[in-house]
């Protein structure tokens, strides 16, 4: 290959695993407990609030990437509101972009997914007053493939991505170049031998990543 190492192959396939599972997982964390909520939610006087809710995380996961890409871009810009943490063009603002990206996508399949889960539970961990925690690991504990389906989805929809990194990352070699936006830099070259093996090394990693999640979750 004449424009990309072996070597770069590698970093760059690293750093894309990196803010893909950064992203993915911070994602994870922060959709779980209004995934939990928005779900079990179904008496009378919350269900007009968990109409409207899901209507908006519905809307926001079928938002054109390019538009997050723009408002994460104004958020970190010079006059942006979060320009003190100076993240644009940093690995932090990719992975933060991501994670917005990331975000609707886990509420709305956690909440799915939780919404099928045996209401008994519930009923259990009320009639034993279990906590917040206590209650947030055994549902989690019970709903392991939901999370394991959410952790794909969010993980496949941020290592794809190209035009949100560009704006944000920029494309900076060794720094916030990632697997899909050396593949448009390499087609733009015209180097067709380049990009079509690291879009066949980017699908096996998609490939093989998918599929460990999966059986984790999924295992018993």
């Amino acid at each position: 290959m004449n424009a990309v190492s072996i070597l770069e192959i590698i970093e760059i396939s690293l750093r894309s695993l990196y803010f893909a599972f950064t992203a993915a997982l911070l994602a994870m964390l922060a959709g779980l407990i209004p995934g939990i909520w928005i779900s079990r939610n179904d008496q009378y006087q919350h269900k007009a609030i968990k109409k409207i809710l899901t209507s908006i995380i519905s809307t926001l996961t079928s938002i054109p990437t390019v538009v997050i890409g723009i408002f994460v871009y104004m958020l970190l810009s010079k006059k942006g509101i979060l320009a003190g943490l100076n993240w644009l063009y940093t690995s932090s603002g990719v992975i933060f972009g991501e994670f917005l990206l990331a975000l609707p996508l886990v509420i709305h399949h956690l909440v799915s997914g939780f919404s099928k889960i045996d209401s008994t539970l519930f009923e259990t961990l009320a009639v034993f007053k279990a906590d917040a925690l206590s209650t947030i690991t055994i549902t989690a504990k019970e709903a392991m493939p939901v999370l394991g389906g959410a952790l794909t989805l969010a993980f496949g929809r941020v290592i794809g991505e190209v035009g949100l990194v560009m704006m944000i990352g920029g494309n900076i070699r060794h720094a916030t170049r990632t697997m899909t936006t050396a593949i448009a830099l390499e087609t733009s070259k015209g180097n067709i031998h380049a990009a079509t093996v690291l879009g066949i090394v980017l699908l096996l990693i998609s490939l093989i990543v998918n599929i460990t999640i999966n059986y984790i979750a999924n295992y018993e």
